[in-house]
């Protein structure tokens, strides 16, 4: 939304301001939560419709296995950090049960992938949470939408009862500037309304 300054003579803009404001808001939202869900199933998707060898790693996965990876990784390349031969069996269990209790613990599912015999870690509550911010952000641009065609006349009218004021209390100033400034903007407004006039069909004619 662009700036905007609440006038006390056009409430019904002012209103509609704060609407558009709720409506970013919940854009913004939606948008974060939709980043949140990228690293999930919709990647793992993705993955495999671009022709990938299987389904490809979620974040979640990452997340949770990070500590097995790493203890994989210490044991096939033989580093320092590797745990003993003899140790191994007793660390592989606990760190199973670690993994086990953070997945019922964070809610997470397995999700089935395409190959038919393996799986991958995915968080549902993202999957909810972007469905709801996306629903939130339609129904508050639903309200902007509702709020300007019940009240378009009005809106208008309160405007221009504005304008004429400032108007003419630039005139009785010898305001110069602001003279030119309203005279723009009046002819701008003029021109958007003989625009969308003109863009109108017969299907836009009541019944």
């Amino acid at each position: 939304m662009k700036d905007f300054t609440p006038d006390e003579r056009t409430p019904l803009r002012n209103q509609l301001a704060e609407l558009e404001a709720a409506a970013e808001a919940a854009d913004q939202r939606a948008a974060v939560a939709g980043e949140r869900l990228k690293g999930e199933r919709s990647r793992v998707a993705y993955a495999r419709q671009s022709g990938m060898e299987g389904d490809g790693p979620s974040e979640t996965g990452r997340e949770v296995f990070a500590e097995l990876v790493r203890y994989r990784d210490d044991v096939h390349f033989n580093r320092p950090t590797a745990i003993d031969p003899g140790k191994r069996g007793e660390h592989e269990r606990d760190l199973t049960a670690r993994i086990v209790a953070a997945i019922d613990e964070r809610g997470l599912v397995f999700s089935p992938n395409g190959d038919g015999w393996s799986v991958t870690l995915v968080d549902p509550s993202k999957l909810a949470d972007a469905e709801a911010a996306s629903a939130e952000a339609r129904e508050a641009r639903a309200a902007v939408h509702r709020f300007q065609n019940e009240n378009a006349e009005a809106i208008a009218e309160e405007s221009e009862a504005a304008t004429r004021e400032d108007f003419a209390r630039a005139i009785s100033e010898g305001d110069v500037k602001s003279v030119r400034g309203i005279l723009s903007l009046t002819d701008e407004a003029r021109e958007r309304r003989d625009s969308a006039a003109a863009a109108m069909t017969t299907a836009d004619l009541p019944n």
